[in-house]
């Protein structure tokens, strides 16, 4: 995890639970909260919008990228229609320390200027957190290469479907959204998505009714990505990343993204390299670069 000046790499599952005790100033009233998360002052993700008075269930997963991160912030804000939204509640967390004692916690925060805010969270170091095993499961569209998906949908050199159909929507409704592939979506959303994915990846509803977070459907495009590039899963019996058979598999990723969805997902997903062995590193950017140069030909 490294020393207290290095931050803190890695994965880290945050479960907010609930706010507590948020009472507005002066008298009494409903209102409408939402919650950002941001590592060192960088937005990472935001809950959905729950009205009340004093007590806020949100009840979201997410998991966050860390990359040599020190203080994970709890920003809670007044959703208006029509006015700029009002940052009412802070808390911090500072990671070094907190997960330097363990990597499970759950916590009672205090924020302020009032309330308290439930959560819990658990830490995985990157070396476990962007590995990915094998799916057990015949036709699994998660935790198999590229190259079979591709083979079992059209016997090859084509874009997957679950692919094509992620990209055209980011493409349709999301290229103008700051951070793009720098915010995650909600885990529970995404489990769910995942799932839709597996039963018939023609059927699935990705409309903004169905999937009003744009980036529940990024997340699942950084997951394909990373088992592309080598990141994305492992053999049962080693710890060690396993790469692609092919470089076809970049190939056909970057064949299905505009040249803007390609330079979004490789900014976001480069970092990653910083936590890995320098081998590992080199051979990582090698074929995101690869995967950009195609995408931009």
């Amino acid at each position: 995890m490294g020393g207290v000046s290095e931050g803190v790499s890695g994965m880290l599952w945050v479960h907010l639970l609930a706010g507590r005790g948020l009472k507005a100033a002066g008298r009494s009233e409903f209102r409408d909260l939402y919650c950002v998360l941001e590592c060192d002052r960088v937005h990472k993700a935001r809950t959905v919008v729950r009205t009340g008075d004093l007590n806020f269930d949100w009840d979201e997963t997410f998991d966050l990228d860390l990359i040599n991160n020190k203080e994970l912030d709890f920003l809670i804000y007044s959703w208006d229609p029509q006015f700029r939204h009002k940052l009412c509640y802070k808390g911090s967390v500072h990671l070094v320390s907190l997960l330097k004692e363990s990597p499970l916690h759950q916590l009672a925060l205090k924020i302020e200027p009032r309330g308290t805010l439930y959560l819990k969270l658990r830490y995985t170091p990157p070396r476990q957190a962007f590995l990915r095993t094998p799916s057990v499961r015949k036709n699994s569209l998660f935790g198999v290469d590229l190259d079979t998906v591709s083979n079992r949908e059209s016997g090859g050199g084509t874009v997957p479907l679950i692919i094509a159909r992620c990209v055209a929507e980011v493409e349709r409704r999301g290229l103008d959204i700051i951070g793009l592939y720098r915010l995650c979506g909600s885990a529970t959303k995404k489990r769910l998505l995942r799932d839709a994915f597996e039963r018939n990846p023609r059927l699935v509803d990705l409309s903004s009714d169905n999937v009003p977070d744009i980036n529940v459907i990024t997340d699942e495009l950084k997951v394909l990505a990373s088992v592309r590039v080598g990141l994305g899963h492992s053999d049962r019996d080693t710890s060690e990343p396993v790469r692609v058979s092919r470089s076809i598999s970049i190939i056909l990723f970057a064949s299905a993204c505009s040249h803007e969805v390609v330079v979004h997902l490789a900014v976001s997903i480069r970092p990653i390299s910083a936590s890995l062995t320098k081998c590992e590193s080199k051979r990582y950017s090698a074929k995101i670069q690869r995967g950009t140069e195609c995408c931009c030909c």
